[in-house]
């Protein structure tokens, strides 16, 4: 959905528009923040967890974000 907003936010001329579509790009943004703490927090919080994506992101290419998908 980011990447959407930021494509159409180019194409976009009118200046109330654009300003929307800043608005929520930002609101995006902090909210895609607090999910991610979230999950980090849950992971950190159970042992299971925390060994799964320990061992996920022991696998090259494999970051916090990929390693908390299938958990």
């Amino acid at each position: 959905m980011r990447k959407a907003e930021r494509i159409r936010a180019k194409s976009e001329d009118d200046p109330l528009l654009k300003a929307d579509i800043a608005a929520h790009l930002a609101w995006l943004d902090k909210a895609i923040v607090q999910v991610e703490r979230a999950i980090t927090q849950a992971m950190r919080a159970n042992a299971e967890l925390a060994r799964a994506g320990t061992l996920l992101r022991s696998a090259p290419g494999i970051g916090p974000v990929t390693a908390a998908v299938p958990i």
